[in-house]
């Protein structure tokens, strides 16, 4: 069985998550463990100081796991920058970190949680020759999603940890997705069949 989400994102930090479990071959099972931890990174590390399950995550199974790995905390450490940052009335704000993003490894785990939300909500198998579009949602976009996410059906798995919302077409179960988590808005994506979709 597979967790949504998954446990890496919420050992140590919560014990009372009771996570969706869907069906999967042990190659899909044990075959995200690097990349999942790259995502758990990155979002706890994203989140550090919105989040205080956030924080206790990275301040604990990430700072282990970074220790216990030098070349993983090098590569993470690597991508990220001081930038300068400025209000959205060109105010100086000061310094902030940018991390460089690995959208490959994002997507990949992304594929994953929709692909078994998909299952668990419409008891089908996401056919394998639809796409999946995964877009990050930032403050400055958020704006022009909300429209979209406010006609989404929403689902608590764990307030802090994780929510996901969908709408869907009921003849095809083309859908839109968004996902929370640990109490921040992140992703918003879309599952489309490629032949019900012109290209101009």
């Amino acid at each position: 069985m597979d967790h949504i989400p998954s446990k890496n994102l919420y050992k140590g930090v919560s014990i009372n998550l009771n996570p969706i479990k869907v069906q999967s071959c042990l190659e899909c099972n044990e075959g995200f463990s690097r990349d999942e931890d790259y995502f758990r990174n990155l979002v706890s590390g994203l989140l550090l100081t919105d989040s205080l399950t956030a924080n206790c995550l990275f301040n604990t199974t990430v700072s282990r796991s970074l220790r216990r790995s030098p070349s993983l905390a090098q590569k993470m450490f690597s991508q990220m920058s001081l930038v300068n940052s400025y209000s959205n009335g060109g105010i100086f704000l000061g310094k902030k970190t940018a991390v460089e993003l690995d959208y490959k490894r994002i997507d990949k785990i992304l594929d994953k949680y929709i692909k078994g939300l998909f299952f668990n909500e419409f008891k089908m198998i996401l056919p394998r020759n639809w796409f999946i579009k995964h877009v990050l949602i930032t403050n400055k976009s958020i704006a022009t999603f909300m429209p979209f996410l406010k006609q989404l059906k929403w689902k608590v798995i764990q307030k802090n940890i994780f929510i996901f919302g969908y709408n869907w077409e009921p003849k095809t179960f083309q859908s839109i997705w968004g996902l929370e988590f640990f109490g921040k808005l992140l992703f918003y994506s879309v599952v489309f069949d490629p032949r019900a979709v012109q290209i101009k």
